[in-house]
């Protein structure tokens, strides 16, 4: 009966409670990239802050409450500059849910462990799934059951591993060491490399610190590896031997420092590191195409804050390195969320993981034990009450519940085959997102069918109103471009044609190859447009660059052969396609 009261909502310990529901949402749920699985979690925290906002007589000032505050300030200053700002808002949402739970969010030190703990079963439930499917598949197939990059389930895996050699270290327990094995298989399973050099070098400093003995067999299980096949092995090998792009990290960061430099005041936007990218991509020799692969993220969060957020971004990441690092070299050194917040710290160099909402939950509750210290209460006052509730209510609808809404009515226009039905449904999608630039990129396809099919002008201007205000809603979006020099060539092959007509054609692809410069389509797209106006040269020089982007481009090469007059079974011709 004392054990049901204190999980109550009333007992102070009912945070824990909160605390494992949504970290089992946000670990344990399988489709992680759905709208339920955003939603969901969304609507949980919003419940569990709402309650807290009413039953909690005072909160805690910690120097935790003004990391939050900077961390969070860092974000919603950049997102003012953002050139897309919808999906900057939806990232920040996240963060800012999970801060104002956070905020409101009190655990002594002493119990830290406790919830640690609590945490390392969890994600042994997700090691265990790993290991059982492991073995249902023969010993074959990647880790993807808990997370769709196996590399997150090896980060989470490694971290209870930690916890648990951490109890083990201070007295021996069969239940610890079989979590620590199901969770270190875990690791070897996923075939992260990071992962593992993580844990390898945390668990040697943990071992000498405490029990130097135990090194023998550490090494013995290093050896094992080694020589035994196991998927990191195979993994290592791949990395090695097969995989063109293995060194590809250093040029990323190389290729973020340019992007960093570029936006050096703002950054590129938060979340907006995929949509920059096209711009400072970089030639990959060793792949099948030269600029065809375009990296989707810096593979370091801390890159990620710095290029997406410029100068502001680079003093935060600078400053809390310094700050925690000095920390860290400070005792005691055998204290358990300092070491996890270390692996986490080495991890972000790595890999870009920290903003899931998984990680994000582990990451403040380690920080919020690392900046415990100098504590005050806060007496909430009724104004704060209604200040706090209308901002979560207002962030739940305008960046969870309303965009929900707005892609539901997408998805049913794009399904409908009535013209006037279709438009309704948009005109609905724009009402919930009017900052979806998918929105007015729809409007511009149905009216552009309109146009062409019923040689209705008025239909055709609105097409291209849509199309400038989708440009606007998304500075780094190409497909609006594209579309626009489309509705703008269909108008050369009328009868109408005026001095200008060419020009209005090729100043979206121009645009777009701003934004894209090392992607050679839209190089020979312009060539095509300039042998269709009759401006040979220029339709040559720039099949030139497609070609010098992309040596083995066919369309490329075929487009300048016949520009040259020559047949197309020309031997010359037929070898260089072979």
């Amino acid at each position: 009966m004392n054990l049901f009261k204190q999980i109550l909502p009333g007992s102070p310990r009912f945070q824990e409670v909160e605390f494992s529901v949504l970290s089992g949402w946000a670990l344990l749920f399988p489709v992680k990239q759905s709208y339920l699985y955003f939603l969901g979690f969304a609507l949980l925290l919003a419940a569990f802050t709402l309650r807290k906002v009413v039953t909690l007589k005072n909160i805690t000032l910690t120097r935790f409450s003004f990391f939050l505050l900077l961390f969070n300030a860092l974000f919603i200053f950049s997102t003012f500059f953002s050139p897309h700002p919808f999906k900057s808002l939806l990232f920040i949402g996240d963060i800012l849910l999970v801060s104002l739970w956070f905020i409101l969010f009190y655990l002594e030190k002493s119990d830290t462990g406790r919830m640690l703990r609590l945490l390392a079963v969890l994600i042994s439930v997700s090691s265990l799934v790993v290991l059982i499917f492991f073995v249902l598949r023969g010993g074959r197939g990647p880790a993807e059951q808990i997370f769709k990059n196996p590399i997150l389930q090896g980060i989470v895996s490694a971290l209870a591993a930690l916890v648990f050699l951490h109890a083990l270290l201070q007295k021996y327990n069969h239940a610890d060491a079989a979590l620590l094995g199901l969770n270190f298989a875990a690791v070897i399973i996923s075939a992260s490399k990071a992962a593992f050099l993580g844990l390898a070098l945390f668990a040697a400093a943990m071992i000498l610190s405490r029990r130097k003995r135990w090194l023998v067999y550490f090494a013995a299980v290093l050896v094992l590896l080694v020589l035994l096949p196991n998927p990191l092995r195979r993994m290592v090998g791949h990395s090695l031997y097969q995989d063109p792009y293995v060194l590809n990290r250093l040029d990323i960061w190389s290729m973020s420092a340019r992007m960093f430099r570029h936006h050096f005041w703002t950054g590129v936007g938060p979340d907006l590191f995929m949509e920059a990218a096209g711009r400072f991509n970089f030639p990959q020799e060793k792949g099948p195409s030269r600029y065809g692969k375009v990296p989707e993220s810096p593979h370091s969060d801390y890159w990620k804050i710095i290029a997406e957020n410029g100068l502001p971004g680079l003093v935060l990441v600078l400053a809390f390195l310094f700050f925690a690092i000095r920390r860290m070299l400070s005792p005691p050194w055998f204290d358990l969320a300092k070491l996890l917040l270390g692996f986490l710290l080495l991890q972000m160099l790595l890999i870009n993981y920290i903003f899931n909402f998984f990680f994000i939950l582990i990451f403040f509750l380690l920080m919020h034990d690392f900046l415990y210290r100098s504590h005050r209460f806060v007496s909430i006052q009724p104004g704060f009450r209604v200040f706090f509730s209308s901002l979560l209510v207002f962030l739940l609808v305008t960046l969870y519940l309303f965009p929900f809404f707005a892609d539901r009515s997408l998805d049913e226009a794009s399904r409908e085959k009535n013209i006037v039905r279709r438009f309704a449904l948009l005109k609905r999608a724009a009402l919930f997102s009017p900052l979806d630039e998918r929105v007015p990129l729809a409007k511009a396809e149905v009216l552009g069918v309109f146009a062409r099919t019923q040689a209705n002008l008025e239909a055709w201007t609105d097409a291209v109103a849509n199309l400038r205000l989708a440009q606007k809603m998304n500075g780094y979006g190409n497909a609006a471009l594209l579309l626009e020099s489309a509705l703008f060539r269909e108008f050369l092959a009328k009868p109408i044609q005026y001095p200008a007509s060419g020009e209005e054609i090729l100043a979206p692809l121009r645009r777009a190859e701003k934004n894209d410069p090392f992607k050679p389509f839209l190089k020979l797209q312009q060539a095509v447009i300039l042998l269709e106006l009759g401006r040979l040269q220029e339709a040559r020089l720039l099949a030139s660059a497609a070609l010098d982007l992309e040596p083995e481009y066919v369309a490329a090469i075929v487009f300048i052969h016949k520009l040259d007059g020559l047949p197309a079974a020309d031997p010359v011709l037929q070898r260089r396609l072979a």
